[in-house]
């Protein structure tokens, strides 16, 4: 999550803790690289025009079939979407764990701002510890969160990530500058 804000990166950890992360761990797998259900997609090739999202035939649960792969259990559609999201000229790949943790912010982003009713900035709502609704208003793109278990997941999420404090003055660069090229002064 390099260049998230650090309350993104504690929502990013409260959503993988609920849709990958126990998984992947049992199973000794990186989170970015899960199936829904267990496995990997490591060596599974590119399904066709969704920027490195594998290429498999999904598993079946109750409900139907799930094609849910990487840390944020994206669908092939949903990331196709995301992608779409980043900005112009870049070209997110799914097997980039950079990418996705950008790609899981940008949708959360966006679906908040879409579902939510008042205050519909979720960097905002996060910043501010306003964390009310804020499970239930994602849960319909991410289902382990709720709001009886996003406060809980989010806040010991937060606890443990450094606070940067903010840099005030600018770093003394690792060269030495050039020395001013002098000016002639003109003649009276």
């Amino acid at each position: 999550a390099a260049n998230l804000p650090r309350e993104a990166r504690a929502l990013l950890i409260a959503i993988a803790e609920g849709e990958s992360d126990p998984a992947a761990k049992a199973q000794g797998i990186s989170p970015y690289f899960i199936l829904v259900g267990g496995g990997s997609f490591e060596t599974m090739p590119d399904l066709k025009g969704a920027n490195g999202f594998p290429s498999w035939g999904g598993r079946r649960f109750p409900t139907g079939i799930s094609h849910a792969a990487g840390r944020y259990q994206f669908q092939p559609a949903t990331w196709k979407g995301t992608v779409k999201m980043f900005p112009a000229g870049s070209v997110p790949a799914f097997r980039n764990p950079g990418d996705q943790d950008w790609g899981a912010w940008l949708l959360a982003k966006s679906d908040f701002k879409t579902r939510a009713t008042v205050d519909k900035e979720l960097f905002d709502r996060l910043r501010f510890g306003s964390l009310d609704e804020v499970g239930s208003i994602l849960q319909p793109t991410w289902t382990s969160l709720s709001d009886g278990t996003f406060p809980s997941r989010y806040t010991a999420a937060l606890a443990v990530l450094p606070v940067v404090e903010p840099v005030l003055e600018p770093p003394t660069p690792p060269w030495s500058p050039s020395p001013p090229v002098p000016v002639p002064t003109p003649a009276p």
